[in-house]
């Protein structure tokens, strides 16, 4: 059995020292100094430096403007044809009404009319002339015109149709 001494001369600090390979295992408890850096090879950093970030953020900002402005068409073309198919709603109720009018009046409305109206909160503008086919006025070619804007662009829209008075019943 060991002494008590010899325990103590065992792990004393001179001989951990001494002895090479109990002096690397044990620096970090020497004295409280920092252990200096080991020769590991070549460098194995798992991390990316800052030319990669930059690169990255790069790439990502090209993508992130090219979907902005694919949304932005996207919108647009969306709200083109939606304040188109109202104004077409449009065009075809008062091509309705013109031509009931015409039908059922024998009276034919003023040669040119227009106003404006609102559509997808963007003001449309419309006209309309007609034109009598025949002397008799039984005959009539209606253009209805609407016409707003929309960014940059004027957008026109018309229908071109055509109406005429009823003949009387032949009464026997």
């Amino acid at each position: 059995m060991t002494s008590l001494t010899d325990r103590k001369s065992k792990y004393s600090l001179n001989t951990v020292i001494a002895s090479p390979e109990r002096a690397k295992q044990s620096r970090p408890l020497m004295l409280g100094l920092p252990r200096p850096p080991i020769n590991r090879g070549p460098r194995n950093d798992k991390g990316f430096t800052f030319v990669e970030i930059m690169v990255t953020l790069a790439v990502l900002s090209f993508g992130l403007v090219v979907i902005y402005q694919s949304f932005l068409i996207c919108v647009n073309a969306l709200s083109y044809y939606s304040t188109s198919l109202e104004v077409q709603q449009w065009l075809d109720e008062k091509t309705w009404e013109i031509n009931d009018n015409i039908s059922r009046t024998k009276n034919p409305l003023p040669s040119s009319s227009s106003g404006t109206f609102t559509a997808r909160n963007k003001p449309v503008s419309w006209q309309w002339d007609i034109q009598s086919l025949s002397k008799d006025a039984n005959g009539y070619q209606i253009k209805l015109s609407c016409f707003w804007k929309e960014g940059q662009r004027q957008i026109d829209l018309f229908r071109t149709f055509y109406a005429g008075a009823l003949p009387e019943p032949n009464a026997k």
